[in-house]
């Protein structure tokens, strides 16, 4: 189950960003790269989808077992955004011109990498146990 919502996951990231490959990507301002740029637009996404899901949730147009899902994925989206932040962070040192600076700013990433890294592991497997069989289907009838 856990591979199975890796590979959605992975699936959904690579559309996303082979539709923006279709079309010219203009690169947000204050960017680092294109790479950042688009993780800030799967984030926007990311973040309106768990604003409507929410939206529903209160509404009563989705199970009350769908809660902790929905929280699974504010708490994995979390995650994600501190993986563009970490990224960001990286690409920033990459470029500092002290080593003795670059060495301790690579370190500390190391340490935010390792906690992300185990954060990813604690969500997927809160979303496979909290993932109720209904939460798509009440999706689908929308």
């Amino acid at each position: 189950m856990k591979t199975r919502i890796l590979t959605v996951f992975v699936v959904a990231m690579l559309l996303l960003v082979g539709a923006c490959a279709k079309n010219v990507y203009v690169v947000h301002p204050g960017a680092v790269d294109a790479v950042d740029s688009r993780m800030y637009d799967a984030l926007l996404t990311w973040n309106g989808a768990l604003t409507q899901a929410k939206a529903d949730f209160a509404a009563g147009k989705l199970p009350p077992s769908s809660k902790a899902l929905i929280n699974n994925a504010g708490a994995a989206y979390n995650t994600m955004r501190e993986v563009r932040n970490t990224y960001r962070a990286a690409k920033q040192a990459a470029n500092e011109k002290d080593a003795a600076i670059q060495v301790a700013r690579w370190d500390a990433l190391k340490v935010n990498l390792v906690k992300m890294i185990d954060e990813i592991i604690r969500l997927s497997i809160g979303f496979s146990e909290a993932r109720p069989a209904t939460t798509v289907e009440a999706y689908a009838s929308l």
